[in-house]
C-alpha cells in the first residue's frame, strides 16, 4: 500500500510547470544497496577532507540536457551525466566539450526499460544502478530518441550495451545518517575525483531557480514539495559551504543547468547517494601492502580501554608468509592492508585448525551470519587506502594452540561466486596450498612478486586485468 501511494503521488506532480522528475523512494532497496565502508578505515580520510577545500568536476561534465515532460531523471542522472562523466575522468578529457558530447552515454536507453508504468511514472535508483551493472549502456547518438521514452532498443544495441557496464557500485550513507555524515561522505567521494548520483527530495521553489541565485533557498517561495528527483553532485566549495549539481532541465534553468544547494540543505533533502565504478580494460596489475599488527600497550580507562599497536615481523615458507609473532594464547593482533589499486576487490578469511574458512571483509550477511543487516562491498573505492581489519577498535583473537590462517584474496572483478568455492575449498582434503590451486586455478594471476621488509608485505602482480591475487598468513600458536 505503501509503494501505491508513492506512485501516485509522483505521478501527479511529474509535469509541473513542464518540468518533470521521476525518481521513486524505495528507502528498503537503499538500505540493502552494497555500503562503502568508513569505519574500517584509518586517519586519512580525515586527512583528505582537511586538505581538500575545493571539488569542481565540471570540465568532464556532458551538455545539459532536458529531459521534458518525461519523469526520466533517473536515466538521465545515471546513464547520461554520471556515467559519462565517469568516462572523462578515466580518459582525461578535461575541458574537451566536444569529445565528450561525442562519447556521452544514453539516459533514455535505461530509462525505457526500467520504467515502473508509462512516462508518467518513474524509476529507482538502485533499480537503475543495477540494470546498468548487468546490462550496460549505449551511446548518447547510438539511441537519440530524445524523450521518446516508449521506444523499444533494438535487440542488437541491448547485446552492444554489454560492453559499457558498470563495475559496481556503493551506497555513501544509510537511510538514518546524521547530516555531517551525509556531507563528509559526499565530499570525500568527490575528492576521489567520483560524481554521486543522489536522489533528493526537492520543493516547487527549486524549479524556479534563475542564474542570478547564488544557491537555493528552501524556505524562500513557494515551499510545496514537488516530489523526488536525481541528480548529480559535481563538485563542492567550502567558501560557499555548498554542492553543486548538474540537473536534467536543460540549461535556461538556474546557472546553465547547475547549481549549488548548501550543506545544510543538502543534508536535510537528500536521502540516499551513491558512487559507481565503471568496468574499465586498462588495469593491468595489482598492488598492495600488508602489515600485522599486534597490542604492546593497554590503556584501561574509566569508560574505555585503548591500546598502542606495534608491527610484527614475517618469514616465507612453502608459499605462504608465517607471521613471528612471539606470543602465546591468547594471541591478538590486526591486519593492515593499504596501497591497494583503486577499483579492485579485497577479501579477507580466517581458516581455523580444520582449514573451514570464515569471511571477516567484506562484512557481508551473505557472506558471514555473524554481519547480520550488513552489505558491505569488497569494492577499493578511494585511491591509497588504509583498511584496518576487523576494525579500528577490534582484534582478532586465536585462543587454541596450533596453527591457523588469515587468508586475502585481491581480485581485479568481484568474485560472485565466493561462497560455492569456500563450500568447496571446506570439502577438500590436502593442505592449504592445495586446496586454494583447487578452488580457484585459472583465476590466480602467474607472476605475483610477492616480498617482505622486516615487517611488511608487498606484492605486485602483472594482469590484463582480470584474476586474482591469493595471499597465506599462517599464525602458528603454542601453548
Amino acid at each position: 500500500m505503501r509503494s501505491s501511494i508513492i506512485l501516485v503521488f509522483i505521478a501527479g506532480l511529474a509535469a509541473y510547470n513542464g518540468m518533470a522528475q521521476g525518481l521513486l523512494l524505495n528507502d528498503d532497496a537503499y538500505a540493502r544497496a552494497p555500503q562503502r565502508v568508513y569505519d574500517s578505515l584509518g586517519a586519512k580520510d580525515g586527512t583528505v577532507l582537511r586538505n581538500t577545500f575545493k571539488v569542481d568536476l565540471k570540465p568532464y561534465c556532458p551538455t545539459v540536457r532536458d529531459q521534458g515532460k518525461t519523469s526520466s531523471c533517473v536515466g538521465w542522472s545515471v546513464g547520461y551525466a554520471a556515467m559519462t562523466i565517469e568516462k572523462a575522468i578515466a580518459n582525461r578529457w578535461s575541458g574537451k566539450r566536444s569529445q565528450i558530447d561525442a562519447e556521452a552515454y544514453s539516459a533514455m536507453f535505461l530509462y525505457n526499460q526500467i520504467k515502473l508504468g508509462t512516462c508518467d511514472y518513474g524509476a529507482e535508483l538502485h533499480q537503475a544502478l543495477t540494470f546498468v551493472q548487468e546490462k550496460g549502456n549505449v551511446l548518447y547518438r547510438e539511441f537519440a530518441v530524445s524523450n521518446a521514452c516508449d521506444s523499444v532498443p533494438a535487440i542488437a544495441l541491448r547485446n552492444k550495451a554489454s560492453l559499457n557496464r558498470m563495475k559496481s557500485f556503493v551506497a555513501l550513507f544509510t537511510p538514518d545518517a546524521a547530516p555531517e555524515t551525509k556531507i563528509d561522505r559526499v565530499k570525500l567521494a568527490l575528492a576521489g575525483n567520483k560524481p554521486v548520483v543522489v536522489g533528493m527530495l526537492v520543493l516547487e521553489n527549486f524549479l524556479t531557480l534563475k542564474s542570478t541565485d547564488a544557491v537555493w533557498y528552501p524556505n524562500i517561495g513557494k515551499t510545496n514539495i514537488f516530489g523526488g528527483h536525481a541528480m548529480v553532485v559535481i563538485g563542492f566549495d567550502d567558501t560557499r559551504k555548498a554542492f553543486e549539481v548538474m540537473n536534467s532541465w536543460g540549461t535556461g534553468w538556474a546557472n546553465s543547468g547547475f547549481a549549488w544547494i548548501r550543506y545544510d540543505d543538502f543534508a536535510s533533502y537528500c536521502k540516499y547517494a551513491y558512487q559507481f565504478v565503471l568496468a574499465r580494460g586498462d588495469q593491468h596489475y595489482i598492488e598492495g601492502n600488508l602489515q600485522v599488527l599486534r597490542p604492546v600497550l593497554k590503556v584501561i580507562g574509566e569508560e574505555d580501554v585503548s591500546a598502542t599497536f606495534a608491527p610484527v615481523p614475517f618469514t616465507y615458507t612453502n608459499d605462504r608468509f608465517r607471521v613471528r609473532h612471539g606470543g602465546a594464547l591468547p594471541l591478538e593482533f590486526q591486519l593492515i592492508a593499504e596501497g591497494l589499486l583503486p577499483d579492485s576487490y579485497i577479501y579477507v578469511l580466517s581458516l581455523d585448525h580444520d582449514l573451514q574458512p570464515t569471511v571477516h571483509w567484506p562484512r557481508d550477511e551473505r557472506l558471514n551470519r555473524q554481519f547480520a543487516a550488513e552489505y558491505n562491498n569488497a569494492v577499493v573505492t578511494t585511491a591509497q587506502p588504509r583498511i584496518v581489519l576487523p576494525g579500528k577498535y577490534n582484534v582478532f583473537s586465536l585462543t587454541q594452540p596450533g596453527t591457523e590462517y588469515l587468508w586475502v584474496l585481491h581480485a581485479h572483478q568481484a568474485i560472485k561466486d565466493l561462497p560455492a568455492r569456500l563450500e568447496q575449498f571446506a570439502s577438500l582434503r590436502g593442505d592449504v596450498s592445495t586446496r586454494v590451486q583447487k578452488v580457484f586455478g585459472n583465476q590466480l594471476i602467474r607472476g605475483c612478486e610477492a616480498s617482505y621488509t622486516g615487517d611488511r608485505i608487498h606484492y605486485f602482480a602483472p594482469s590484463q586485468g582480470k584474476g586474482t591475487v591469493s595471499l597465506l598468513l599462517e599464525f602458528d600458536v603454542k601453548k
